[in-house]
């Protein structure tokens, strides 16, 4: 940073290094350009049978000598730490290999047990962390490319999509927005960061809105390097009478190496509802909603007529509502 100081009576410009490290605590999570540029130190809650030393008040003035010392061993060694060129080794994330970068070169040089320590803290920290919290763009272009590859096509409709997506078992999609399923323009805004977005698209003798295989393919190469391991449910068998195959809970079966490499996957079949024809005569007739309708307009008829009886005063009102209240009953469970 560069400001004017007083120099003999004149302003002279100056630099001056504005950079620390500080520490944050805070409860929940912080925002993802924040927490991407730090090294996260987990607290828990503690038991009421725990006990832990209690910070004085004067910690910080009694530590006086700790920090002069500290800042006289970085002024002696900074210039070796600036040109040792060590970087801790391959994680899956170089944001983390950045952050951990200069405690890797402070340790080399202190010597001793510190490479060491900080070593295998950063393998537990950041190489084994595979519970690493996914954003929901990350997790939607995951799930995309699983559909892709379920319904094993180049290009998918978007409501199909979406569809896809709400099926999902032990994903936030059906809720996704105030306890309602997500829509096709959520999905949209989701996908966008990562340069996916929908296309007018020719399916069959009509032009919708879809997306192509090739864009959300390039962007899951990208930004899904590492897919978290999952707990397959292993298919079981069902051959009583002539029942169909059971479905894992688990929407893929797929097995890994021990360097979490693809070996083998299992897709995931969707059973529709009813057969086909069934679904195409639905579809054509429109005869789901051409029945509530019916019913709709058969409760209402007969609620009119009913209060009708009631202002008329020739049946007595509580017979008149008692009588409604059972017809009623039967209509709607018709």
């Amino acid at each position: 940073m560069i400001r004017t100081v007083e120099v003999n009576g004149t302003h002279e410009p100056r630099t001056f290094s504005v950079w620390g490290a500080q520490a944050i605590a805070s409860i929940g999570a912080q925002m993802d350009t924040l927490e991407d540029r730090a090294i996260v130190i987990g607290l828990r809650r503690k038991l009421p049978s725990e006990a832990v030393s209690e910070l004085p008040v004067e910690y910080f003035e009694g530590r006086q000598n700790a920090r002069r010392r500290l800042m006289r061993w970085a002024r002696d060694n900074g210039g070796r730490i600036a040109d040792l060129d060590l970087q801790p080794p391959p994680c899956g994330n170089d944001r983390a290999r950045n952050n951990w970068a200069p405690l890797f070169r402070i340790s080399a040089i202190l010597g001793g047990p510190w490479p060491e320590r900080v070593s295998a803290a950063y393998l537990a920290k950041e190489a084994g962390d595979d519970d690493r919290d996914e954003t929901a763009g990350v997790m939607a272009l995951r799930d995309v490319m699983a559909v892709f590859e379920d319904d094993a096509v180049d290009r998918i409709q978007s409501s199909v999509l979406v569809a896809s997506l709400n099926e999902m078992p032990d994903r936030p999609w059906p809720e996704w927005r105030h306890g309602k399923s997500m829509t096709a323009n959520s999905m949209a805004r989701l996908l966008k960061p990562f340069g996916v977005r929908p296309r007018d698209l020719r399916f069959g003798t009509k032009n919708t809105k879809g997306y192509e295989r090739t864009p959300v393919e390039a962007a899951f190469q990208r930004y899904c390097q590492a897919p978290p391991a999952q707990t397959a449910t292993p298919r079981q068998s069902n051959e009583i009478k002539s029942l169909s195959p059971v479905q894992t809970a688990t929407r893929t079966a797929d097995v890994v190496d021990c360097n979490g490499a693809l070996l083998h996957r299992t897709p995931f079949k969707r059973t529709p509802p009813f057969p086909p024809v069934l679904q195409l005569i639905f579809t054509l007739t429109g005869i789901p909603s051409a029945v509530n309708r019916l019913r709709q307009f058969t409760v209402m008829a007969t609620s009119v007529f009913w209060f009708g009886r009631v202002w008329d005063l020739r049946v007595g009102p509580i017979r008149v509502l008692v009588r409604y209240m059972a017809v009623s009953a039967r209509l709607l469970r018709w």
